[in-house]
This record gives C-alpha cells, sequence and structure tokens, in this order.
C-alpha cells in the first residue's frame, strides 16, 4: 500500500495510481490522510483512493477547535549511542533532521518570537547558552 499525507491529495493520489498502474501494481492500495473531516473525504469522491485515516475529526469532530501536532521521528541513536539525524529525502520537505531545541527570544522581558534550532545532543535541549537573549521552552522533566 501507499500512504499520502501531504500536497494536493487528489492530484497526487490520481498521479500516484497512474505511476502504480503503469508499473502494473494494480492492486496495490492507496490510503491518503492529513487532517481529514467528511469534507475533505467527499472531495476525494472521484479519487482513486481506497482508504482514508482519520484520527483528530474522530476525537473531536468537526468545526472544534484542535491542536495540529504531529510526532515525527527527527533522530535515532546510532549503536555507539550517538544520535543521528533522521530527515525525509523529499526535495519539498522544508525542515531539517535532527532534534530540534525551542527558544522564545526575548526584548527587554517580551516575547517577540520562538527560535527552533537543530540540536545535535540532549545537553543542548537543556542550555540557553547560546542564545542568550532567549529562554528555553523544553527543559527536563527527568533526568
Amino acid at each position: 500500500g501507499v500512504r499520502i499525507d501531504s500536497g494536493d491529495l487528489p492530484i497526487v493520489a490520481g498521479e500516484v495510481r497512474a505511476l502504480l498502474d503503469e508499473l502494473g501494481a494494480t492492486g496495490t492500495r492507496i490510503t491518503v490522510t492529513s487532517d481529514l473531516d467528511e469534507y475533505a473525504i467527499a472531495a476525494l469522491a472521484a479519487s482513486p483512493v481506497d482508504s482514508y485515516g482519520v484520527g483528530t475529526s474522530v476525537v473531536t469532530g468537526s468545526g472544534a477547535p484542535t491542536a495540529g501536532l504531529v510526532f515525527k521521528l527527527v533522530a535515532r541513536a546510532a549503536a555507539d549511542g550517538s544520535w543521528v539525524a533522521v530527515a525525509k529525502a523529499s526535495a519539498q520537505k522544508a525542515s531539517h533532521g535532527g532534534r530540534k531545541a525551542a527558544f522564545r527570544t526575548l526584548d527587554g522581558g517580551t516575547a517577540t518570537s520562538e527560535l527552533i534550532v537543530v540540536s545535535d545532543g540532549f545537553e543542548e535541549l537543556a542550555t540557553a547558552a547560546e542564545h542568550p537573549d532567549a529562554r528555553p521552552l523544553q527543559v527536563p522533566l527527568v533526568v
């Protein structure tokens, strides 16, 4: 099977189906996800989609405010215990692999923006030494 979760879903699903059929994989199923609700599914009715991944809307229903959160693997432990960044190879992915550290920049005590940096290890997440005009938004819960 193939899962599609980004882009213009009806167009991408059609392109994927055409490619699969061209390769002789006519039995390969296509699943689409990406904050689907009943309206998005209805818009995909004419698309070559076999199944839908619906999460948030099943829990909250349409029209209810939700926090759009996604878990993504950004690093893995190597055999020697060091961290290795994990990133998608897709050209459309703008983010960089690796653990992220989040900071809130301050100007005279007033928050002005959020700063996300790629960090190479656990230590950077606990310190703002490299960003003196910011406070860390992540703190160790258990050490």
